[in-house]
Parts: structure tokens; C-alpha cells; sequence
């Protein structure tokens, strides 16, 4: 039994186990199992000698119990790692070209409404088949071409995720370049691929969405104001609007007696076509308006208000104040346009006088660059001719001295050669005294 276990553990061993850790760990129990297994003949032999059977049947017990709890750890890690008995290797493939990355961009945006489109009216599952059918011709069509080897679905969408991942990046970085203060190496430009796969996905899905300025006042459609640059002319535009507006008042409430037969007859003829009229289905005829009103509705003074005869007194006043208050419009008007005037005509001697001291600052500067240019050649001549004088005086100097030193050395040639002259008649003299 033991030794059929062992078997089995050594077959499993050499076929299913190719992993490093779960390798050791078989490796530890089988020798703990040998030990186990010679401990027991080992003891057996040696108390049916002794006849001490309780101590290896206590070992044999113990030999089980460890042969037990190893295939309970065995199938443990079995189910935990179910693919360590048949272990797959991984196909490798050749990296993804340039090419072969374009024409699977071509052939995405083919397939773009499926394989990127958001429907919402089908279902999950039905959206997730029509995705694998389209990824599955997809793949026909790329492998069809035979660009570089054979590209299965699974690594199609991989390239296809990492190729947005590496979009999302480069938009990062030209993002984080546009953003930046100037200065250092110049950023890159957008490959052609980016833009391909934008086409593909949209500016949403790569660049993600455009945000919008937070607000809590409502945005009017109508003309923004534009900012006033001259004051003046506000007060103006101002005052012309107002004054508009006053004699449009003015000629409403002018009242002409010549008119009112006019616009009684236009007012008999308009209620005579209208008096048959009924206003929506209520009852109500146009000729009911000129019937007086009810007592409780009556004012109880009269006010003078919707009669014919009108105050043309009270109109008079109110006409000769408005005619006051358009004078005193027209003159501020004409005080405001001698102050525009007054400030043109100084802005022009302004800018005159400020143009006068302009060439005159200009004459002086140039006077002043005249005397120091002239100032300037005179000092250069005169220490120009102080050097040129005191290089001639050296030399007149150095050849004086040269003279002098050439007539000091011809003063002593004479005085050697006079020395000379006298030793020798000295020396003729001894020797004219030693021979007498």
C-alpha cells in the first residue's frame, strides 16, 4: 500500500507538477514519507524481538495519520490551483508593426457603431454577441491580408486597448506641454495614429468631456452692454434719448378740437359694425362699454377723467414746462458739447506743447552731443600731441646721451693711451739706469 502510494505520488509528480514551490513542497513529503516507511520496518523488526508490538503499532498508526493529512494537503492544493495539473503555455507572438496597427485602426472604425457604440434599447447580451461576431470578422479581414503572422481575436483587442491607453497618453502630454510656462524642449505633435483613433472612438472617449463654467445667474440672449469710453458722450446720448421721449409725451397729450369729429365718426362707425359682436362666448357686446357705469363704481368727485370737454389750460401748463424742460435740456446739451470743445481745443495745445518741448529736448541733446563730440576731439588732439612731444623729447634726450657716453669713452682712450706713453718712457728711463 505504502509503496503504491508512493508510485502514485511519483507519477503525479513527473506529470502534473512543473512549478517551483509546489515541486519542494511534494519533494519535502515524499522524504518524509520514505522516513516514516523505514522507521516502521526498521521497529517492527526490532520489537517482534523484544515483543514490544504496542510501539510499532503506535508507529504504523502514525505512518498512516502522515500518509493521510499528505493527500488531504495534496487535494487541497489541486483545487486551489486547478490548471497546475495541465499547465498552458503561453503563445507568443511577434509585436504588433506600425502597419499591422494602422490597418487595424482601418478596420475598427469599419466596425466603430458596434464595437464602440453605446446602445441603450438592446440588451446586454444581445450588444455582447454582435461585439464578438464583428470581433471574429475583424480578425478574418486582418488575418486575411497576411501582413506578419497569424493574430488571433484575443490579442486583437488587447492591441486595441493598449493603443487607446497610449492615445490617452500622448493627449496627456500634449495637454501638460499647453499647459506649461514656456521654456525647455519643444513638445511633440500628434502622431497620425492619434487622429485615427480619435475617429475612431471620438474626442469624448480620449480627451474626455469639456467642462463649463459654473454659474448661478442666468445668461439673458439679448445685446451685452458695451463698455463707455467717453463719459461726455453717455450724458449726451442721454440727454437726446430723454428729450425723445419728452416730446413723444408731449404730442400724445396735444389734443387737436379738429380731430375729435373725426374720431367720433371712426368711433360710431367701428361700434355701429361691432355692436353685434359677442366676445368669446361670455355675453359681452363693445356697445356695453359706453353704457355709465354703475353707481357703486363712481368716483364721488368727479375727476374730470374720460370726459369730452378737456382742460386745455392744464395741457397749456404742462406743455410750456416740458418746452422749459427741453430748453434746459438743449442747454446743458450746449454746455456739454463747449465742454467737449473746450477739452478738444486743450488736448490740442496739450499735444502741441508737448511736441514743442519734444524738438526742443531733441535740439539740446543734440548741442550737448555736438559739444562733448567737439570737446571730445580737442582732448584727444591735444594729448596726442602731448605724447607725440614727449616721445620726441625721450628721444632727443636718449640720443644726447648716447653722445655723451661715446665722447666720456673717447676721453678715456686718450687717458689710457696718455698712461701708456708714460710707463714706457719710465720703464726706458730704469733701463737706461740699470745699464750705466
Amino acid at each position: 500500500m505504502c509503496f503504491g502510494n508512493l508510485a502514485n505520488l511519483e507519477a503525479f509528480r513527473k506529470t502534473s507538477f512543473k512549478n517551483e514551490k509546489y515541486s519542494v513542497v511534494l519533494f519535502i513529503h515524499i522524504l518524509l514519507l520514505a522516513i516514516f516507511f523505514n522507521f516502521q520496518s526498521v521497529s517492527i523488526q526490532r520489537f517482534q524481538s523484544s515483543k514490544g508490538k504496542k510501539l510499532a503499532y503506535l508507529c504504523i498508526s502514525v505512518h498512516l495519520f502522515c500518509i493521510v493529512c499528505f493527500v488531504i494537503l495534496f487535494f487541497v492544493v489541486l483545487n486551489r490551483n486547478p490548471k497546475m495539473a495541465n499547465p498552458a503555455k503561453r503563445a507568443y507572438s511577434p509585436p504588433f508593426s506600425p502597419s499591422e496597427s494602422s490597418f487595424l485602426v482601418e478596420l475598427l472604425r469599419k466596425y466603430a457603431h458596434i464595437l464602440e457604440g453605446k446602445e441603450t434599447e438592446s440588451t446586454d447580451a444581445h450588444s455582447t454577441l454582435d461585439k464578438n461576431q464583428a470581433w471574429e470578422s475583424l480578425s478574418a479581414e486582418f488575418n486575411a491580408r497576411g501582413l506578419v503572422t497569424f493574430r488571433n481575436t484575443t490579442s486583437l483587442k488587447n492591441k486595441w486597448k493598449l493603443l487607446k491607453k497610449d492615445a490617452r497618453k500622448e493627449f496627456a502630454s500634449s495637454k501638460k506641454y499647453s499647459n506649461g510656462t514656456g521654456g525647455g524642449p519643444p513638445g511633440k505633435e500628434p502622431s497620425d495614429l492619434y487622429h485615427s483613433i480619435i475617429g475612431v472612438t471620438g474626442d469624448v472617449s480620449i480627451e474626455g468631456g469639456k467642462g463649463s463654467p459654473d454659474s448661478d445667474c442666468r445668461l439673458i440672449n439679448g445685446p451685452t452692454a458695451r463698455p463707455t469710453i467717453n463719459p461726455i458722450a453717455e450724458i449726451s446720448q442721454e440727454s437726446s434719448d430723454i428729450e425723445d421721449q419728452l416730446l413723444e409725451e408731449v404730442f400724445e397729450d396735444v389734443w387737436d378740437p379738429n380731430m375729435e369729429n373725426d374720431t367720433t365718426n371712426v368711433e360710431n362707425s367701428s361700434s355701429a359694425a361691432n355692436t353685434n359682436v359677442v366676445w368669446n362666448g361670455s355675453g359681452y357686446t363693445p356697445a356695453m362699454l359706453k353704457q355709465p357705469p354703475n353707481k357703486a363704481l363712481r368716483c364721488s368727485q368727479p375727476t374730470g377723467i374720460g370726459k369730452k370737454g378737456r382742460n386745455f389750460d392744464t395741457y397749456r401748463e404742462n406743455v410750456e414746462k416740458k418746452k422749459d424742460i427741453l430748453n434746459l435740456q438743449e442747454q446743458h446739451f450746449k454746455e456739454v458739447k463747449g465742454a467737449q470743445e473746450a477739452e478738444k481745443e486743450s488736448l490740442k495745445t496739450r499735444t502741441a506743447q508737448d511736441k514743442e518741448l519734444h524738438t526742443l529736448r531733441l535740439e539740446n541733446e543734440k548741442e550737448q552731443h555736438m559739444l562733448f563730440t567737439e570737446e571730445f576731439t580737442t582732448r584727444t588732439k591735444r594729448e596726442t600731441a602731448v605724447f607725440q612731444a614727449d616721445i620726441q623729447s625721450r628721444f632727443v634726450k636718449q640720443r644726447r646721451d648716447g653722445e655723451l657716453f661715446e665722447l666720456e669713452k673717447k676721453k678715456l682712450n686718450l687717458e689710457i693711451q696718455l698712461l701708456n706713453k708714460k710707463l714706457g718712457v719710465n720703464s726706458e728711463e730704469l733701463n737706461n739706469n740699470k745699464k750705466d
